[in-house]
């Protein structure tokens, strides 16, 4: 691969959006004392070894061993040495992707250079499917390469390392080459690494979902029974459920490098308040506010849509997907739009291929809402999309230049929900910000539309407290910024200052 030059660091430097004076400098894992530190140093390693240790122990699953068998069976005269050169290959691919791990992750360990990628070019989709995983994005990546987000922070004349660059490229890289090295095979491409890790979480968490489901159903039958339920009779409803949503992104695997599946109670009134407790912001009010308003503003033409940036796959997805049904059925919104990943990332985030098949499982626990919510994607009431910039290096800072049509596309919300932790480093550019920094200010120039963000807190960032709240919170819990107990609800409209 060829390396970029050093020299285009400082040539991008006058138009790169984070070269203001005032902006602080992005976390690390040169610092040693750092939860950076510790992902890279530990979290990130185990994940890649769970990978190489699943792949390897069913390795007959991963290569459709199974699958082979069967077709063979049900065509007996077929051609059983193509059959011998499909497996053949398969294993040769599989034992590829185990190489490219195991290498990748003593690149890590080792704080070797960061090297850029190789051509989209060089890889082809598996097939024209719409869940397929995105492949053209290699391109950009290496454009990143060339920008500050991949500057050196200990010395910006060298090349970007791993224990020396910003935490948030460092775990982006990570997860872009896992997936590269899946689609660098011949039969494996449409491979999600973390599948079973998904689907271990959400067998712990069936219960609850059926618990969920059964509420959603008696809560909007006893909201709609009456004859002039009107979206303003819903503001207890509507609190219930964005904090159900926020609930949801407790669970959240690559906080647990995936060792340990999200396990969580039935949410009831008790949960709710505690919930309540360990809010630090809570704008719960102003969102509200907004998006009854912008019921009351429309015309019978006009839509109120609501844009959803997804995080995890599991109960979080079905949190998500039940506080649409409440926007669609309260009439709040006309519109939900679920924006998730094109290729498998940061372990449980929710692909296409999750998403349709989180209404297959959902079936199996109720009867009404996995074929109502398939019905509402054929009718444009949901709506699901993906875009390469969800899984590229940039925080949202970048989007008006790196991804203008999704720029334009969120400013024509009239609601942005911003899901998880992950998303909210983006927002935040996952910089040293002072807590008491404002939301406003550590969003930049990311304005495109309204903008709530729901978050348990994971990762060493968080702004909009107010002055002491920080200092109070650490006496409660040393490690309240990483945790996931404490929690932000954090509302922007941008034509309000």
């Amino acid at each position: 691969m060829t390396q970029v030059a050093n020299t285009h660091h400082e040539s991008l430097q006058s138009h790169d959006p984070r070269n203001r004076n005032e902006t602080p400098f992005p976390l690390s894992a040169f610092d040693t004392k750092s939860f950076a530190y510790h992902t890279i140093q530990t979290r990130l390693p185990i994940i890649l070894t769970r990978i190489v240790d699943h792949l390897s122990r069913y390795k007959s699953q991963v290569y459709g061993e199974k699958e082979l068998e069967d077709a063979h069976h049900a065509h007996p005269g077929g051609p059983q040495e193509a059959w011998n050169v499909r497996r053949q290959e398969a294993e040769e691919d599989l034992k590829y992707v185990l190489g490219a791990l195991a290498k990748l992750r003593n690149e890590m360990q080792t704080n070797k250079t960061m090297t850029p990628f190789p051509s989209s070019r060089s890889l082809t989709p598996a097939s024209a499917s719409a869940d397929e995983f995105i492949t053209d994005d290699l391109e950009e990546w290496n454009h990143a390469f060339t920008t500050k987000i991949a500057q050196n922070v200990v010395n910006p004349e060298d090349l970007p390392k791993w224990f020396e660059v910003s935490f948030l490229f460092a775990e982006c890289y990570l997860y872009r080459r896992i997936s590269l090295a899946i689609q660098e095979t011949k039969h494996l491409k449409r491979l999600d690494p973390f599948k079973w890790q998904k689907a271990e979480s959400l067998r712990d968490c069936t219960e609850t979902i059926h618990s969920l489901l059964n509420n959603l159903s008696t809560i909007m039958a006893k909201a709609l029974a009456s004859d002039k339920s009107g979206p303003e009779t819903f503001e207890d409803s509507f609190h219930q459920f964005l904090r159900l949503s926020l609930w949801g992104n407790k669970g959240d695997l690559s906080l647990s490098a995936g060792r340990e599946p999200f396990k969580s109670d039935a949410y009831d009134s008790d949960t709710h308040n505690k919930m309540g407790e360990a809010i630090l912001v809570d704008d719960s009010e102003q969102v509200w506010a907004h998006l009854l308003s912008c019921h009351q503003g429309r015309s019978r033409e006009s839509h109120v849509r609501v844009d959803i940036i997804c995080d995890n796959y599991g109960q979080e997805l079905v949190t998500d997907l039940i506080f649409g049904e409440f926007l669609i059925a309260s009439r709040l919104a006309t519109q939900v739009c679920y924006h998730v990943k094109g290729l498998p990332w940061f372990v449980s985030d929710t692909t296409i291929a999750d998403f349709l098949r989180m209404l297959d499982i959902i079936d199996d626990h109720s009867g009404k809402y996995g074929q109502k919510w398939r019905n509402y994607l054929m009718t444009g009431k949901f709506v699901l999309t993906t875009d390469p910039f969800w899984t590229m290096p940039y925080d949202f800072d970048y989007m008006q230049s790196r991804a203008p049509k999704l720029y334009s596309y969120l400013q024509q919300s009239s609601l942005i929900i911003v899901k998880g932790d992950l998303n909210y480093r983006k927002l935040t550019g996952d910089l040293k910000w002072s807590h008491t920094t404002p939301f406003r200010t550590a969003l930049r120039s990311f304005h495109p539309a309204p903008l709530c963000a729901l978050r348990g807190l994971k990762a060493e960032v968080v702004v909009g407290l107010v002055g002491g709240q920080a200092e109070t919170v650490y006496r409660e819990a040393n490690d309240w910024l990483t945790s996931g107990h404490y929690n932000v609800v954090q509302f922007l409209n941008p034509s309000y200052r």
